[in-house]
C-alpha cells in the first residue's frame, strides 16, 4: 500500500471521527440517525474510491507528501478541505504521529475498525482533531 493510499485511508478515518463526534452531540435521535446516514454514505464512497484505485521536515519526503495528499483527498470526500487540512496538521503535530512512519501506525486501528466495525479501535487523536477543527 502506497503512502498516498494509507493517507487516504486515514482521511476516511477522519470522516468516521467527525461522524462519531456529531452523533455524540446530537440533541435528538433524528439528528443522530441523519449524521450516521451521511457518514455511512461518505464512507461507502471513500471505500469504493479506495478499492478502485511540500512541507518541511519529514513531511517534505515523497512518503510524507503522499500521506498528506492521500489524507486530504480521502477526508475531503465529505468534509471541507480546510477542515481536512486542519485535521492533518493537528494529527501530524502530535507525537508519535508527527512523522510519516508514526502517522502510518494510525492505519492499524483504522484497518481493524474496517474489519470489525468497532469504532473504539480508531485512535482518539481523530476525535481530538475533529473537535479542534470543527469548533
Amino acid at each position: 500500500m502506497s503512502a498516498y493510499n494509507v493517507g487516504q485511508l486515514l482521511g476516511v478515518a477522519a470522516v468516521v471521527g467527525i461522524t462519531i463526534f456529531v452523533v455524540r452531540r446530537a440533541r435528538s435521535t433524528a439528528a443522530a440517525v441523519t449524521a450516521v446516514v451521511i457518514g455511512a454514505a461518505i464512507l461507502t464512497a471513500d471505500a469504493t474510491n479506495f478499492l478502485a484505485h511540500g512541507s518541511d521536515g519529514p513531511w517534505s519526503t515523497a512518503k510524507g507528501r503522499g500521506l498528506k495528499a492521500g489524507f486530504i483527498d480521502g477526508c475531503r470526500q465529505g468534509t471541507p478541505e480546510p477542515v481536512c487540512k486542519c485535521m492533518f496538521d493537528h494529527i501530524s503535530s502530535q507525537p508519535p504521529y508527527d512523522t510519516p512512519d508514526g502517522f502510518i501506525t494510525l492505519s492499524y486501528g483504522v484497518n481493524s475498525y474496517m474489519r470489525t466495525g468497532d469504532a473504539s479501535r480508531i485512535a482518539p487523536v481523530f476525535l481530538e482533531a475533529g473537535r479542534a477543527c470543527r469548533a
